[in-house]
């Protein structure tokens, strides 16, 4: 039996990120792509001044500079791996903007949230193209969800497996396996349905968005109006590169009534269900979006 095939899932994570470059992965200072998805993912997370936020997954920062320079709050990057930790501190150091709200650096394995953190610690958890690596899905949601305040938030941007465009990047990016990359693949609607309701949360809505891969955007600035109408068409939606994940708590303990560090109460729609979930709210596209090849589910 060879070394690799009883490694745990933790010991495979660390070891795939460590010995290979991930160079698509690297923080960039003037990334579009990453300043647009982070748009999209603050306006349904609705991260409040004074509130606590967690991201999982950061690696080495690709999303989490531009989240501090949007953002209001104060923010917690967690990754399993020390070495993209140590160069996201680098980036820190060397960014002022990160000086504003702050951010705490933490490492650790997320099936071990709680023990590190405590219970009802964070107002939000987001996390950018996270998910879909995880070994046990309702594992990391569970221990997501108990770190999370009874009226908090978590929002995700997963690739959209419908659009082709990720399985080109996977056959020719050289820092890709297939190995690493099947929950690209598997991850659908329903299995994250799924997952979120049985431990806590509210069926997500799932929100498709993007159209052309960072490379366009950064090549041919026009492309962006063309990416705007394209998303407007019903035709496009099911195979747009990414999916905007957003869940809540079903049932937020009654000490979180008129909490400052609770987010505003959902209306409900019928059903009981709420508004948010039954119909996503209408608003304004960002005044650009970038968009990189991604993989979206609508089953």
């Amino acid at each position: 039996m060879s070394r690799s095939s009883t490694l745990t899932w933790v010991e495979r994570q660390e070891r795939f990120y460590e010995t290979r470059s991930h160079a698509h992965l690297r923080y960039a200072p003037d990334s579009l792509y990453a300043k647009h998805l982070v748009e999209w993912l603050l306006q349904t997370a609705q991260i409040a001044p004074g509130s606590q936020a967690l991201e999982v997954g950061c690696g080495s920062g690709r999303f989490t500079l531009p989240l501090l320079q949007q953002m209001q709050g104060q923010l917690t990057a967690f990754d399993l791996s020390e070495k993209l930790l140590g160069q996201l501190r680098q980036h820190l150091k060397a960014n002022p903007m990160s000086s504003r709200h702050g951010c705490e650096v933490v490492a650790g394995d997320i099936y071990q949230l709680e023990r590190i953190f405590g219970a009802d610690r964070f107002d939000v958890i987001v996390g950018f193209f996270f998910l879909h690596h995880l070994e046990d899905l309702r594992g990391a949601i569970r221990q997501m969800r108990r770190v999370l305040r009874p009226r908090g938030r978590m929002v995700f941007v997963e690739p959209n497996r419908r659009n082709p465009l990720f399985a080109l990047q996977v056959l020719c990016c050289a820092d890709m396996r297939w190995s690493e990359e099947r929950g690209m693949f598997t991850l659908g609607r329903r299995k994250i349905r799924e997952a979120f309701c049985a431990e806590g949360m509210r069926t997500p809505t799932l929100e498709t968005f993007g159209a052309f891969p960072p490379q366009v955007l950064e090549w041919w600035p026009w492309t962006l109006s063309l990416q705007r109408r394209i998303e407007q068409w019903a035709v496009c939606r099911p195979v747009l590169p990414f999916r905007l994940i957003s869940s809540t708590p079903v049932e937020p303990h009654p000490s979180a009534l008129g909490s400052p560090h609770g987010l505003p109460a959902a209306s409900t729609g019928a059903g009981g269900v709420p508004a948010e979930e039954s119909r996503l709210p209408e608003r304004p596209l960002p005044t650009a979006l970038a968009v990189a090849p991604g993989v979206v589910d609508t089953r």
